[in-house]
């Protein structure tokens, strides 16, 4: 259930999710601010008031990074049709197979509210949707990075290596995506 703190002047909507967590920790993977706690906690509001200064940090940081993508968005992207999409994910998977000598088992194509894409144990690639909102590059990014993880499940040394030997400018697509991540979920591009 999302709820309200009034930090300060500012109202900030959080959701607390109980998990089997010696600790509480706070994350803004989505955008929103989660409160991870173990079961049956009692101190939101005082954990809430001791990380007052860190929540009001990230949320200025995530208004302007959603700022920031929406810009980018109106600036240069151009929304693929679900047809392009696919032709255009499935070319990449075949330019990529012959650069890893992988194959993927299957392609699959759905809506996901926090991946751009994932890749099985069976070697099945799914790829978000939404990722013809995304300029060009950063779908190739996508692709290449889920073709990887054929080779390698983890995000190892070696995993990022390899993605910086393709994609030099790697940590600053991560954040790209992210932006876009954020700006899709607090204001859909398309409709539902």
């Amino acid at each position: 259930m999302v709820k309200t703190a009034t930090l300060g002047n500012n109202v900030i909507e959080h959701e607390a999710v109980e998990r089997h967590v010696k600790y509480p920790r706070l994350e803004f993977k989505t955008g929103r601010l989660m409160l991870i706690v173990p079961k049956d906690f009692q101190e939101e509001d005082k954990l809430l008031e001791k990380k007052k200064d860190w929540i009001l940090k990230k949320a200025l940081e995530i208004e302007s990074v959603k700022k920031g993508a929406k810009e980018k968005y109106r600036a240069g992207s151009t929304e693929l049709s679900m047809q392009e999409l696919k032709e255009l994910i499935k070319s990449l998977v075949v330019k990529y197979s012959k650069k890893i000598n992988y194959n993927p088992n299957r392609l699959f194509f759905k809506s996901m509210k926090t991946k751009w894409g994932s890749c099985s144990k069976k070697g099945n690639l799914t790829f978000n949707t939404d990722l013809r909102f995304l300029p060009h590059y950063l779908i190739e990014y996508v692709a290449f990075h889920e073709m990887l993880h054929l080779v390698d499940k983890r995000h190892s040394d070696d995993f990022w290596r390899t993605m910086k030997g393709v994609f030099p400018k790697a940590g600053q697509m991560e954040r790209e995506l992210l932006e876009y991540q954020w700006l899709l979920q607090s204001e859909p591009l398309h409709h539902q």
